[in-house]
């Protein structure tokens, strides 16, 4: 449809009356097209695609900054109790915190992490007090108050299962508590380049009568700053505090009652292989033989899962294996092994990397309180090589050398 309109245009001298002729959509305004449409949400689409692995980068590199920030927290709060109390914080005490009742050579259940003594230090004063008014005998997973809860001072931020549920019930120093509400952890101590065990406490001294047995002096381990059951000082960090590692951590196994369980738990980051069915560890090279459960990527090949009371993380409260412990013989994200025997065993030994959610690696802390972030890919020497004794350097590398306290290494990252 067209429409028509008479004008005066100028011709020459003279004026000239003219039809001047129009679509009849003039008047309209031009819409996108389908395929313009399309091609602007595929733009957009491919923007968002650009854009969203730098967001989620920004967020973890945030997170990743509150996880040292809680680590630096743990080693200033670490001083201030071996300001306060002469010594370091002890891994398995009981009873009180000046005469441990339970050493090294009993059943080793029911003892105190080193973290309970350090409530005080974080500000955590109500259930410290809740342990000290049953005269520190209550069993680190009973249903009270002081262990059940969230507790962010032990929680990394990347790791979604490090937050337990609220306190419920009633408080009772006789029930044991629901898994999901006792306080996890993500953070551990050093057991430096040793397994963990009670028959292996820190690789005690190779001569002697009393070798395996750390409640007698010359029984005390050489390499860690954390012998179970005894209490060292700042003062017998040899290799200097800048130098060895105090703290760093570990994934907190997923809720194995949750629908995706087994794929979640079926992973170096929380999982545990208990290796009693699996080649032996305890044995002159028991890093190797935890190394053939490395399976794909994050999963674990063989071996069976910790599961329910064994999960890695479940209480901050407990020292036992699964719980606060890491050591520096297998790199970060590596396999995590344990024979998970009755703890007084010969056999029993546990090889616990650090793990995180972190990417490329695990922060640790130093007992000088710097943060460092160690790469999955850390010199780690020859993992075949038998485990050390006494003060003798480490065979595995600046990993292993950063976690012993006196064998003359000055190695740092």
């Amino acid at each position: 449809m067209q429409t028509s309109i008479i004008v005066d245009v100028p011709n020459g001298g003279e004026w000239e009356r003219r039809k001047l002729l129009f679509c009849g959509d003039s008047g309209r305004k031009r819409a996108f097209t389908l395929v313009e449409l399309l091609v602007v949400i595929a733009i957009i689409g491919m923007l968002i695609a650009l854009l969203l692995p730098a967001v989620q980068a920004a967020r973890e590199a945030a997170r990743r900054m509150q996880c040292t920030n809680k680590l630096k927290q743990l080693a200033l709060a670490m001083h201030s109790y071996a300001d306060s109390r002469g010594e370091l914080p002890k891994q398995g005490w009981w009873g009180t915190e000046e005469v441990t009742t339970r050493g090294v050579g009993t059943t080793g259940t029911n003892c105190y992490s080193g973290f309970v003594g350090m409530l005080p230090f974080i500000e955590e004063n109500a259930r410290y007090a809740e342990i000290a008014s049953n005269n520190f005998t209550v069993s680190p997973y009973r249903n009270i108050q002081a262990f059940c809860g969230s507790l962010a001072s032990f929680a990394c931020p990347s790791d979604g299962n490090a937050l337990g549920r609220s306190f419920n019930g009633v408080t009772s120093i006789t029930t044991t508590a629901d898994n999901e509400t006792q306080t996890h952890t993500s953070y551990v101590f050093s057991q430096a380049d040793a397994p963990y065990g009670w028959a292996y406490p820190n690789n005690n001294i190779t001569t002697g009568t009393n070798i395996g047995n750390n409640s007698t002096a010359d029984g005390r381990a050489k390499r860690s700053a954390f012998p179970i059951g005894f209490a060292r000082t700042l003062s017998s960090i040899d290799d200097g505090l800048s130098n060895t590692f105090v703290f760093s951590e570990r994934c907190v196994t997923p809720d194995p009652s949750a629908s995706d369980a087994e794929a979640r738990t079926n992973t170096k980051r929380g999982g545990l292989v208990l290796a009693n069915t699996g080649p032996a560890i305890g044995t002159a090279d028991p890093q190797s033989k935890c190394q053939v459960h490395n399976g794909p990527g994050d999963m674990f090949n063989n071996g069976t899962l910790g599961l329910n009371s064994n999960r890695v993380g479940l209480r901050f409260s407990d020292h036992g294996i699964p719980f606060t412990w890491f050591n520096t013989c297998i790199a970060p994200n590596g396999p995590s092994c344990s024979v998970y025997a009755i703890p007084n065993l010969a056999q029993d030994a546990a090889y616990l990397p650090p793990t995180s959610y972190h990417p490329g690696g695990v922060s640790a802390a130093t007992f000088d309180g710097a943060v460092a972030f160690v790469t999955d890919a850390v010199s780690t020497g020859d993992l075949t090589q038998p485990r050390p004794a006494g003060t003798q350097q480490s065979p595995y590398g600046v990993w292993g050398a950063m976690g012993t306290i006196s064998s003359g290494e000055s190695t740092r990252l």
